[in-house]
């Protein structure tokens, strides 16, 4: 099963089955989370959310660009509880406007997750730092696809060394032989242009390009966050990078597509309309057949379509506009909810894929995580913090990826208690 949040940790945020005592009782654990900013139009909050079932302690650590730190007093977090933080409040030196951030605790592996949202609301644009850890990661190599829905938008790639030894990584972008050395001293921050990879692969067959990042140091020793923001249309989008090593199985898939016509009940403009391209870039060294299909519902009968198929060789892209595919079936919507799945033959991380749903104005873009639903087989569960206070919506999205027919169990946490929904039932690829 899958889950998708608007206001969630975009990673997975689980905890493990049946976890070891040692790990219930004492274990540290350091992840990171590659950027923060904050300046006068841009507002970095960091989340930390408790999923353990008591109290906990979690020491914060921020490295500005150079690398060097500031050691937050100690933060105490209730059990089961989330707890937002604005940095430029928690941080207000003048050497600490941007960097990355580093935190610590004692606990079960996940029992506290954490992410950093950058958020102008002047500008309306927002886009999220996800946190890794070290042992989250297997190879010393990070794949990712570059989008841009124009010209006007400015991607950047924040490039952290986790470690206290320097690194070096090489940026390069599938089809072109210019790679770009990155020197990263001890927990030294770098921004990396990318509008100019974006740009030489861009054409209306393949209008993303494959990015990878590979450094001389142990897995994890280098984390990246991708965005992109256009302060004209206020479109915003993230880029994230995946060690494909760690994904085990043939297939990806997303949960809650917007496409064409958006559900009234979701509150946007009359004439709101959404495009939806799905992109896919074979990663690997062996040419791949990739299929897509789009399950959807509308007035709680769910469909499925096959949308296309496509082959790939090494490094190349492909785009499935999938409101299009609506369109050309006669399908205009609104759709209830839609969710994609992707599978491809050869080995396991292969493809890899994005999706951002936007409207005709660009105000308004979702991502949608493409993502190995097998991958972490071990977690069992999901854990997403929420908020429904100054104008915030949050809704979880759940995602059946195999072909039978599951349940699901939602309790919703709150400040003074819980609350048990009763079992949901999942058709077999629906939502």
């Amino acid at each position: 099963m899958f889950a998708s949040v608007r206001e969630m940790l975009s990673r997975r945020k689980t905890a493990h089955s049946n976890p070891k005592p040692a790990q219930m009782v004492g274990e540290l654990h350091i992840v990171h989370i590659p950027y923060f900013i904050n300046s006068d139009v841009m507002t970095s909050i960091l989340t930390l959310n408790n999923n353990m079932t008591e109290e906990a302690t979690a020491t914060v650590t921020l490295f500005n660009t150079k690398g060097q730190p500031l050691v937050l007093p100690a933060v105490s977090l209730a059990p089961e509880l989330p707890a937002r933080f604005d940095l430029s409040q928690l941080a207000n030196q003048a050497d600490f406007e941007s960097g990355n951030v580093q935190i610590a605790f004692n606990g079960m592996s996940m029992g506290i997750t954490s992410q950093v949202s950058v958020i102008s609301t002047g500008r309306r644009v927002a886009f999220e730092s996800v946190e890794d850890e070290a042992m989250d990661f297997t190879s010393s190599r990070l794949d990712g696809i570059l989008w841009l829905p124009d010209s006007e938008a400015q991607a950047r790639l924040a490039v952290t060394n986790t470690t206290a030894s320097p690194v070096t990584a090489t940026v390069s972008a599938a089809g072109r032989s210019e790679q770009r050395k990155v020197n990263l001293g001890p927990h030294e921050t770098q921004l990396v242009e990318a509008n100019g990879f974006i740009e030489s692969a861009h054409s209306s067959s393949a209008p993303g390009v494959l990015v990878s990042i590979q450094h001389d140091a142990r897995p994890g020793s280098v984390m990246v966050t991708g965005f992109a923001v256009n302060d004209e249309t206020g479109f915003s989008t993230n880029f994230s990078f995946v060690d494909r090593a760690t994904l085990v199985s043939t297939k990806l898939a997303g949960a809650h597509v917007r496409a064409g016509l958006p559900n009234p009940g979701e509150g946007f403009p009359t004439g709101t309309r959404f495009s939806a391209p799905l992109i896919l870039t074979n990663a690997g060294v062996q040419p791949t057949q990739a299929t897509v299909s789009l399950d959807y519902t509308i007035d709680s009968i769910p469909h499925r379509i096959q949308v296309g198929m496509a082959s790939l060789v090494p490094g190349q892209t492909r785009q499935f506009e999938l409101s299009q595919a609506l369109a050309t079936r006669g399908i205009s919507g609104p759709l209830d909810d839609a969710g994609v799945d992707v599978t491809y033959t050869g080995q396991s991380g292969t493809v890899i894929g994005r999706l951002t749903s936007f409207d005709q104005t660009g105000d308004f873009a979702f991502d949608v995580p493409i993502k190995d639903p097998l991958a972490g087989m071990m977690r069992v569960s999901g854990v997403y913090p929420w908020r429904l206070d100054d104008g915030f919506t949050t809704v979880v999205h759940l995602k059946n990826t195999v072909n039978k027919r599951v349940h699901a169990l939602v309790q919703i946490r709150y400040d003074g208690g819980t609350y048990n929904l009763e079992r949901i039932p999942l058709a077999p690829f629906k939502q």
